[in-house]
């Protein structure tokens, strides 16, 4: 009794020196005691009692510990989810995830197993470990205690605990502050009225529009009134289209631009507006790999093939469904609405992987996504399962990781290519979860109770490729591209660029400010005309911050 006491309970002691998300930890070294009896609903950690949710009691000689209470009673950042459904409680501590499954009687650290010794218990509606299993958690966490530390009283049925802590600094991040001036933006293009709207569109090219005359400042729909060109980020023309000419241009990729004329014939661009091939009646989607999915009817029904970049038919109109290529490979679909089963072709369109999938992915990293009856998981290029399907969704892989979020308990993880585990993110059961096209999570929408004296709010918090997060609707305010995020400043009721800190790289100064793409950013000011009407002038900027 007295080892598994010292074990458990000294372990218990040192929940405080995990480390959270608040930079680096100012560590110290402490000396507390403890006192725990059987039958207490409180614990007392030197002289303070800390009261519990439910009472501690024996089990064939084993000493049951409520779970909620005492993770909160050491470390107040702990978060718990109790899953009533699977008999889970999620808790998360700094960078470790805790999975405890009393129906399976199961426990996780980090995705990995660790031995379970007795039974964990539900007791008057509260979760309850036996104390060896408390052990293993905490030396699974790094912490070492010895038995000397503990002295266990038979006759009171109480364990004092004396141990030395690594006292961690948990404060959460002070409020964020914006500070600084910032540098004069460096200019690629100067403000100016040539251009009511530029787009950029990466690599540093941008598709520019001028209003026609009747289209207020502001509602830019489009249409044969207005003048399109496509410049690079020095102003240099290299596809213009006066007025009444086309109605629409469209980039999709790899240098090629979709037209529409005035008499809304389609047709296919290079950047300096020689015509590739004619559309007619087809639809066209982003090009990739050399090729581009294209679709049109075929008998009763619409049907999509691929076209290289001359326009070549290379696979005909077959499919119902199609997407872009990626590492040779094209996910398809085959099957009525409701029924359409997916698969992959390669270039010539033979079916590598036969559509037996109800949705695919794209291949990164030689994995793609797949969902099968069972769930989500992934397969390679040759059709074998990697990753099995237990997760309910996923994004693709970047780097050898991706995001994934588990079926069962709705808990987003960074696994490794392997479908290893890496680092718990957050619990999105009841959230609704966006991936970025490079298969990054992009964003979570969970519901904070009582947030800013609200019954409940909505939070949206985007996480990087390292699972941090990057901006959090209600904290940070940032939302980087390329290391910069616009933001608007109050005293100066202006835009600028500030780092992941609140501070100002680029001095606010403008009145709308876009995210950087491949080392520029669009900006804009308005501007009063002489006739008293309201105008904008357009420029584009430097990311001074990428040599």
């Amino acid at each position: 009794m007295k080892k598994s006491i010292c074990g458990l309970l000294s372990a218990i002691m040192v929940i405080g020196t995990v480390t959270v998300h608040a930079g680096e930890p100012v560590i110290e070294e402490e000396i507390n005691t403890y006192r725990v009896t059987i039958g207490n609903k409180y614990i007392v950690k030197n002289e303070e009692r800390i009261q519990s949710d439910a009472e501690i009691y024996l089990d064939n000689d084993c000493i049951m510990l409520p779970v909620r209470t005492f993770f909160t009673s050491v470390n107040k950042n702990t978060r718990i989810n109790w899953d009533e459904e699977n008999k889970n409680a999620s808790v998360l501590i700094g960078e470790y995830h805790i999975l405890l499954n009393a129906e399976k009687n199961k426990i996780e650290i980090n995705g990995e197993n660790i031995p379970v010794s007795g039974k964990i218990a539900i007791k008057d509606g509260r979760l309850f470990i036996p104390i060896r299993n408390w052990k293993d958690i905490f030396n699974t966490l790094g912490y070492k205690i010895t038995d000397e530390d503990i002295i266990w009283n038979d006759e009171n049925k109480e364990a004092v605990i004396k141990i030395t802590e690594r006292k961690v600094d948990t404060k959460e991040p002070n409020e964020f502050i914006l500070s600084g001036k910032g540098e004069e933006p460096v200019y690629a293009l100067e403000l100016s009225e040539k251009y009511d709207e530029i787009k950029n569109i990466g690599k540093g090219y941008f598709v520019a529009v001028k209003y026609g005359e009747d289209q207020p400042l502001g509602t830019y729909i489009g249409g044969d009134d207005c003048e399109y060109s496509v410049i690079d980020s020095n102003g240099t023309v290299y596809m213009n289209f006066p007025p009444h000419v086309v109605r629409n241009l469209e980039y999709i990729g790899e240098g090629k631009f979709c037209v529409t004329t005035e008499k809304h014939k389609q047709y296919i661009s290079d950047i300096e507006g020689n015509i590739l091939f004619n559309l007619d009646d087809k639809r066209i989607e982003q090009f990739s790999d050399g090729m581009a999915a294209i679709g049109n009817i075929v008998g009763d029904s619409y049907k999509y093939g691929y076209v290289d970049e001359n326009g070549n038919m290379i696979v005909d109109l077959q499919f119902d469904e199609a997407k872009r290529f990626s590492e040779g490979l094209a996910a398809v679909a085959v099957g009525e609405t409701g029924n359409k089963h997916w698969g992959f072709i390669d270039k010539n369109g033979n079916f590598v992987i036969k559509p037996e999938y109800y949705s695919c992915g794209d291949f990164c990293e030689g994995l793609a996504m797949v969902r099968t009856n069972d769930g989500v998981g992934f397969i390679n290029n040759k059709g074998e399962t990697v990753i099995e399907p237990v997760f309910k969704t996923a994004g693709n892989f970047a780097d050898g990781k991706a995001f994934a979020v588990t079926a069962d308990s709705g808990e987003v993880w960074i696994i490794d290519n392997k479908g290893k585990k890496l680092k718990y993110i957050e619990n999105v059961r009841n959230a609704s979860v966006s991936f970025s096209k490079d298969g990054r999570l992009f964003s979570t929408e969970i519901i904070i109770e009582d947030l800013a004296g609200a019954d409940h709010s909505h939070v949206v918090r985007h996480y990087d490729d390292n699972g941090e997060i990057s901006y959090d609707e209600y904290k940070l305010k940032v939302n980087l591209s390329e290391g910069l995020s616009p933001m608007y400043d109050k005293q100066s009721k202006s835009y600028g660029y500030t780092d992941k800190t609140g501070k100002f790289i680029i001095s606010p100064i403008f009145d709308k400010a876009e995210p950087f793409l491949d080392g520029y950013a669009v900006v804009a000011d308005s501007l009063q005309k002489a006739d008293g009407s309201e105008g904008v002038k357009w420029g584009i900027i430097k990311n001074i911050t990428v040599k």
